[in-house]
């Protein structure tokens, strides 16, 4: 899983103050070798809303950086992972380095005579051992006038780690919070009525100055026309929800409680990405697909079109949010993130947020592991929860943690109930596979794997198979035609020398990246003919992988 770059949001509402004293702080601090600086703040008051502005202000505040770079940290805040991450945003692409040494090498090499403008967000640790280690390379290198800037909910950490004094946001105004409701509210344009502005000043002053909040109820209530609907925000119970032993803010719970329940549990779904994970639109739908979360289709539309009016309803309620500078990635705010962790108890589980846990919940049905720091215990333990239906394996190298191709073989052979596995780490797939009768999406892109079983073309349920850029991949499996109910084949970026025999056969199938012709007449070009529920582009190529 990568780092997401920083969220794409609405004006920095009413902030002008802000924006031109952070400006002056930071230039005022232009003496420094390194200027490190903390926004402190609590939760949903805007603090990576300002740090976006500063981010993407290349006229006002980052002309003359040579480099930049936004990492997301949280509540884990490992050096090493850390140290990685920067690189990566430097370098835009993966960084496959492991040792501590090498990749501080690596860092210092990145901003050596540099002038870098680098983004910590959402830092919790005041580990002064594990900040010393991490800024090292910083501390020795780069141009005069750089600047490390932190956001943090926490006081501690800002003098922990800063040189320079910390900028403590207040929250907004309430008639500030009140212009930030209103323009998500759609208020006067359609929603201008006196007795509704009465009740949405009263839900404002529940806000408390937090423009998350603000942002949310003002989008919830966007399409709601009648006092009564606006009274059921106002009075609701959940406005007593214990803030101070949560991290959950109520306006929050109160958005979600208003969804439909096929959009709740689409959200709930997305507590299996790790914080700040960036994911695309036409892949969690997919994966919502899978695993029957989506209402029926009607009227002629298909399941995918049903998927993309409900990631549009979430986006459109702030559920989620685009990634900047990532056109086709979408986010969620580190409070929604939040949100969909407690909704999904033990149903729902990502490694990172096991701690120090070793072994899953029995209960669990929904796992994410980042193989990074899986230990063997915890990837051993998986194979016990038999109920599994959901399998994200992820890593950016090889793990020296446990011997993943051992362990899964026997998760898979276990596991009978699997809907989704997905693996960029699992280059031979077992022939028990084929067992996994209730599979219907596997994902396999980026792996080293050669070929498929032949059992694997038993999985008559399957609806998703990813193979994108298994770049080692030659043949697939004569039996592929029997998987009658696949719609989607991605074979982008793979060495096929030629498809298999009767693929038209796939009648449900419309999505197809790339069709290798072959040179016998049951996998020729004809076959293509047969397709009839095929749409979109795909790249043909010639006998043996050339070009037609």
């Amino acid at each position: 899983m990568t780092p997401s770059s920083s969220l794409v949001r609405g004006n920095v509402y009413v902030r002008e103050d802000d924006k031109k004293a952070l400006v002056k702080m930071l230039k005022d601090n232009s003496e420094h070798h390194l200027s490190v600086m903390a926004i402190v703040g609590i939760g949903g008051v805007g603090k990576t809303t300002l740090a976006q502005w500063l981010y993407n202000n290349q006229e006002e505040f980052m002309k003359g950086f040579d480099l930049k770079a936004w990492v997301c940290i949280s509540e884990k805040f490992e050096v090493v992972e850390t140290t990685r991450n920067v690189i990566k945003q430097i370098h835009g692409s993966t960084c496959s380095l492991d040792d501590f040494d090498l990749l501080q090498n690596a860092l210092k090499k990145e901003l050596s005579n540099k002038k870098f403008f680098i983004v910590l967000d959402d830092v919790w640790s005041d580990d002064g051992d594990k900040w010393s280690n991490f800024m090292t390379p910083f501390q020795q290198n780069g141009n005069k006038r750089s600047i490390i800037f932190l956001t943090t909910r926490e006081e501690n950490v800002a003098f922990a780690v800063q040189n320079c004094r910390p900028y403590f946001l207040r929250k907004l105004s309430e008639d500030y919070c009140w212009s930030v409701f209103a323009k998500n509210a759609s208020f006067p344009e359609s929603n201008g009525r006196a007795a509704l502005e009465e009740i949405g000043r009263k839900i404002v002053k529940k806000c408390d100055g937090l423009l998350l909040a603000a942002e949310t109820l003002g989008r919830l209530l966007l399409t709601k026309h009648d006092v009564e609907e606006w009274n059921k925000i106002l009075m609701s119970h959940i406005w007593e929800f214990p803030v101070n032993k949560s991290k959950i803010i109520p306006a929050l719970p109160i958005s979600y409680f208003h969804l439909s329940p096929h959009l709740k549990r689409c959200f709930v779904y997305c507590a299996l990405f790790s914080k700040d994970y960036p994911f695309k639109k036409d892949e969690l739908i997919l994966l919502w697909m899978a695993e029957d979360l989506l209402p029926p289709p009607k009227r002629g539309k298909s399941l995918e079109e049903v998927g993309c009016e409900c990631f549009d309803k979430l986006t459109s309620r702030l559920f989620f949010t685009k990634t900047k500078g990532f056109d086709h990635f979408f986010g969620m705010h580190d409070l929604l993130h939040d949100l969909a962790i407690f909704l999904a108890g033990n149903f729902y589980c990502n490694s990172e947020e096991l701690g120090k846990e070793e072994e899953i919940k029995i209960q669990t049905r929904h796992f994410c592991v980042d193989l990074r720091h899986c230990s063997s215990k915890l990837y051993n333990s998986i194979s016990k929860v038999e109920s599994l239906r959901t399998l994200l394996l992820f890593a950016n190298f090889s793990s020296p943690n446990c011997n993943i191709e051992a362990a899964t073989c026997e998760i898979l052979s276990k596991c009978k109930y699997l809907k989704v596995l997905s693996s960029d780490k699992l280059d031979v797939l077992p022939n028990s596979t084929g067992e996994l009768i209730h599979l219907r999406h596997l994902d396999l892109s980026y792996t080293r794997i050669k070929t498929l079983p032949d059992s694997f073309c038993s999985l008559c349920n399957l609806q998703t198979l990813k193979l994108r850029r298994c770049f080692e991949l030659t043949t697939l499996p004569s039996g592929l035609h029997n998987l009658v109910n696949l719609p989607h084949l991605d074979i982008r970026g793979t060495s096929l020398e030629e498809m298999p025999g009767k693929m038209s056969k796939l009648n449900q199938l419309h999505v197809l990246g790339s069709f290798i012709v072959g040179k016998h007449e049951d996998n020729g070009i004809q076959e293509l003919a047969g397709l009839v529920n095929f749409h979109g582009s795909v790249e043909i190529k010639g006998v043996f992988g050339k070009p037609v």
